[in-house]
């Protein structure tokens, strides 16, 4: 029975090897049809598409990278571009500016030195007005005819002289009573450089031209009006007068009004005098409309001419205020350095 069974045990081993080798091939056929088999070409050709991809890849990414770089420069140079033409309409327009300041800055002094040509024509005019003994007022109109006549009309370098003494004529019939000059007389002063008939069409003209209105306002007025307010004795009141006739011939003084020339004049008459208050509010304001800071720059002009008064051009004025019945208020002199009682007109 145990040879049976080794037997049996030796054909069951048998059975089970020949059994297993059997199988074997079969599981491995089955694994074997289950992958797909790819060929060495195959594989080739996907390892070459795979290392194109790649390369195509990093040339794209080059290609990209290069793009931005080109990118950024062009935008650098643009803005550089940009800035350089922005540097550049920057000096441009600088330029510009400059010659157009230039430009003003020379019309200006054109104008300004032809202006005051004018106002030295106007000492001609007081020389004459000195001459034949006429009345303040009478200046004064002649003074606003002139300029009223140069605002519509305007007058050559040759004609200026006939049209003073034209207004002079003309304002004397206004103003004067026994002392209105002949033409004749006018004709002589100018040293015959014109002729009766021309001061006559000149004076047709000029009325014409104002259209028959000669009323005006001078500072004079205004301060005879004011002088009881202010309490002016009579000299202060010359020294007042003479400060605004001062005022005739100085271009500067050209901006202030008649108003404004004759409350400045009371009001350095009163500083110089050290008169105080230098400006009544309570009384002056309500006549005259101005407060002190209204009227202290025209004050300050003022000042300044009093101290240059030895000029050429205001000989005429200073030889006129130095005599006694004006209480010789041209002889006041004041330093060039302001001093205590002025420092508030420099302010």
């Amino acid at each position: 029975m145990s040879k049976a069974k080794s037997r049996y045990s030796t054909e069951e081993q048998a059975a089970l090897q020949s059994k297993q080798s059997v199988q074997l091939p079969s599981i491995k056929q089955e694994q074997v049809n289950s992958v797909s088999v790819i060929g060495l070409s195959e594989l080739y050709q996907i390892k070459n598409h795979i290392q194109g991809e790649k390369q195509t890849k990093k040339t794209l990414d080059n290609q990209r990278l290069w793009a931005q770089r080109i990118t950024k420069q062009r935008q650098q140079k643009e803005a550089e571009k940009l800035e350089r033409f922005t540097k550049e309409e920057e000096e441009r327009r600088k330029i510009d500016k400059d010659e157009e300041e230039y430009q003003e800055r020379l019309k200006n002094e054109l104008v300004k030195e032809s202006n005051q040509k004018i106002f030295d024509q106007r000492a001609d005019v007081l020389d004459v007005h000195f001459k034949f003994k006429l009345d303040t007022e009478t200046l004064f109109l002649t003074i606003s005819i002139i300029d009223r006549v140069l605002e519509i009309h305007q007058i050559s370098k040759s004609k200026f002289q006939l049209y003073g003494v034209t207004a002079l004529f003309i304002a004397s019939k206004y103003e004067e009573v026994y002392s209105v000059p002949h033409v004749k007389d006018l004709v002589y002063v100018c040293d015959n450089a014109y002729t009766k008939e021309e001061i006559l069409a000149t004076e047709g003209k000029i009325i014409s031209l104002l259209g028959f209105d000669l009323l005006t306002t001078s500072p004079l007025r205004m301060l005879n009006v004011y002088q009881e307010t202010a309490k002016l004795d009579q000299k202060n009141y010359m020294l007042a007068r003479y400060l605004i006739e001062l005022s005739i011939l100085e271009y500067s003084m050209i901006q202030f009004s008649n108003n404004v020339l004759a409350c400045a004049s009371i009001y350095l008459v009163h500083k110089i005098r050290r008169i105080h208050p230098s400006w009544n509010q309570d009384q002056m304001v309500p006549l005259t409309g101005l407060n002190e800071v209204e009227i202290r720059s025209c004050a300050k002009e003022m000042c300044s001419l009093l101290q240059n008064q030895d000029k050429k051009q205001f000989a005429s004025i200073k030889k006129k205020f130095s005599m006694p019945k004006y209480f010789e208020v041209s002889k006041i002199r004041i330093e060039k350095k302001p001093s205590q009682n002025l420092q508030t007109l420099q302010q």
